[in-house]
């Protein structure tokens, strides 16, 4: 006779919620907050598909054939729904502009995941090649977001500390999650697919400031669709790859934390907590609530960086090791580098797609803007006796007049303390799209659909406006 209730365990839970939720299981209010990302990655995917990484990428996946029945952002031609992905993927997380996920876990660092870029690639593609609703999309990609988070909540914190990048391994299991959605496969079938995706599972946080950090966005997108549709067709892996002794936690995580992930899948949704970042500024979100503070002292006290004596910042200590690049001398350098971040905001009072070349951040008054930015780490005991978040960011300014201000910032513009409204993301794809030549009509036809995405009888208009859009 079998159990009443027989154990549980984190891989078939996950399969178990991914195959039951339908549309209907979903709150309208977290609907409304996905749709905003996936705009928003839309977005900022047409403009980093203009930049030299994105480019060479697509290039390599346009040299099998440039046919297929995916759309490429940035292109004309399609692609098969693995190789649309892993190019679709990296566009959307080329220029550090796509939302960012932080952990629930508060009491330890354990960095923050993009969920969007390589998910949505995923789904997607997959979705255009299978004729799928908006519905359906729809779906797919929040349970594939929601299996990343709590993924990512649960893994041990050796996962951050060794150098991992969870958007290449946490949200390349929520991508097969999402794509084995997508294609209708059974929890067995979504298991097996995550068990084929773990152990694709790659991504070093050493290559930030390098082209192949973005490509982390579209490996995990490729990974996840290669995996969903491998089980689709029979191909088998473990059962239970999350938690076995040789498996995924144990592996990359030295362990998990059984109650970030127990009962709590849909409960709360990862989209109303601990809720997605829209990002104001195409730089690691780390950087954020310090850009934002500055915004805000420079606007009521009216001074501008000729009228700065000292400019002081501190940040935890993980945050100061992830914003690595503390004299950059390359735009992916300067998206790294609290000093940079900080610098053209002096300077500019703004920081969009413009400001992180190479050009901008070689500039002789920029460098002597960085090299006059003091940026130190605060301990783990001023934190505690603080309150501090994880991004908590205190700024303390000298004005050449005498005036002296201190600001604390634990959130920025499009976090969930200060969210940007659908209209508000659709103004900042205007302005990213048009900087990279997009067309503006191509990119209103998307705004258009994203909104009443649920509505879509299948993607094919939606991919039409993408390969219009250069």
């Amino acid at each position: 006779m079998p159990e009443p209730n027989p154990p549980t365990s984190p891989t078939a839970d996950i399969a178990a919620f991914t195959a039951a939720c339908t549309f209907a299981d979903i709150p309208n209010s977290v609907v409304a907050l996905a749709k905003k990302s996936i705009l928003d990655a839309l977005g900022v995917g047409l403009a980093g598909a203009a930049d030299e990484g994105a480019g060479i990428l697509r290039a390599y996946v346009e040299s099998f054939g440039g046919t297929g029945s995916a759309a490429l952002l940035g292109s004309a031609a399609a692609a098969p729904p693995a190789l649309a992905a892993l190019s679709n993927g990296m566009a959307m997380h080329m220029d550090d502009y796509d939302d960012t996920l932080r952990s629930s876990v508060t009491d330890l660092d354990k960095g923050s995941i993009h969920p969007t870029a390589g998910i949505l690639s995923a789904v997607l593609a997959l979705g255009q090649a299978n004729r799928c609703s908006g519905e359906a999309l729809l779906t797919a990609y929040l349970v594939g977001v929601e299996a990343a988070a709590k993924i990512a909540d649960a893994l041990g914190p050796r996962h951050f500390r060794a150098g991992f990048h969870g958007t290449a391994t946490c949200v390349g299991l929520g991508a097969a999650v999402a794509g084995a959605r997508l294609l209708g496969l059974s929890a067995e079938g979504i298991a097996t697919a995550l068990g084929i995706a773990a152990s694709g599972s790659a991504g070093l946080r050493e290559n930030f400031g390098t082209m192949v950090k973005p490509y982390h966005a579209g490996q995990a997108a490729g990974t996840g669709v290669m995996a969903a549709e491998l089980a689709a067709r029979g191909f088998t892996a473990s059962g239970r790859i999350l938690e076995a002794s040789r498996g995924f936690f144990s592996a990359y995580g030295d362990g998990f934390d059984r109650r970030w992930i127990d009962g709590r899948l849909g409960d709360p949704w990862a989209f109303d907590a601990p809720g997605v970042w829209i990002k104001p500024f195409p730089s690691g979100m780390r950087t954020h609530p310090g850009m934002s503070a500055l915004q805000k002292l420079m606007k009521s006290h009216g001074f501008g960086a000729g009228d700065v004596d000292r400019l002081s910042v501190r940040t935890n200590e993980a945050v100061y090791n992830t914003l690595l690049h503390h004299r950059p001398t390359t735009g992916l350098q300067g998206k790294f580098s609290m000093e940079f971040s900080l610098a053209i905001i002096l300077r500019d009072g703004m920081a969009g797609l413009s400001a992180f070349t190479d050009a901008t951040v070689q500039q002789p008054d920029i460098q002597a803007l960085i090299a006059g930015v003091e940026y130190q780490a605060y301990g783990a005991e001023d934190a505690q006796a603080g309150g501090y978040t994880n991004v908590t960011t205190l700024l303390d300014i000298a004005l050449r007049d005498g005036r002296r201000m201190q600001e604390r910032a634990d959130y920025c513009k499009g976090s969930t303390d200060d969210p940007m409204s659908y209209q508000e993301v659709a103004e900042k794809i205007r302005e990213c799209t048009a900087f990279r030549g997009a067309n503006a009509a191509s990119v209103e036809a998307i705004i258009d659909q994203v909104a009443r995405l649920e509505q879509l009888g299948d993607l094919a208009s939606l991919g039409r406006a993408i390969a219009g859009a250069y």
